[in-house]
């Protein structure tokens, strides 16, 4: 089974916690996913969590741009395969207009050519994105506890 996989550091961080006083702070997540069911599916389940505010989510990189600059998100959860450009090419683009933003790709089979990409473009993270999201959630619980990566 994959596992999620901080890119700077490069170990497991399904659950970890890293907060002495095991307390998230409030994320600003946005989302870059061409499915709209998928889109949503991702909005409702990590929206739902305490530590996270979704600020909105985008069907093709243009839209993704366009709301990253506007929203100031934290963390920005991106398909690989957009309509219009890839997950990675919006990857580039955010890592160079705010290097501290943690980009997390999803991908239905993360192999390790995507990951090792991922990992050379500054993503803090891949994750497949048909498990039903166990993994996104441990890293999002790990950056909102101020873990690796930031």
């Amino acid at each position: 089974m994959f596992r999620a996989v901080n890119m700077e550091n490069g170990y497991d961080m399904t659950g970890v916690g890293h907060s002495p006083s095991g307390q998230n702070r409030r994320l600003r997540v946005m989302v870059a996913e061409a499915s709209a069911i998928l889109a949503e599916k991702l909005q409702t389940e990590l929206g739902s969590l305490p530590f996270v505010e979704i600020v909105g989510a985008a069907e093709t990189s243009r839209e993704a741009l366009a709301l990253f600059l506007h929203s100031r998100a934290e963390v920005v959860i991106v398909s690989i395969y957009l309509p219009d450009k890839s997950g990675f090419d919006l990857l580039r683009y955010i890592k160079g207009a705010a290097a501290d933003c943690k980009v997390i790709l999803l991908c239905a089979w993360p192999d390790v050519f995507i990951q090792e990409t991922a990992k050379a473009l500054g993503a803090a993270g891949v994750c497949p994105s048909t498990d039903g999201f166990d993994e996104l959630r441990g890293l999002l619980d790990d950056f909102s506890k101020g873990g690796p990566g930031r």
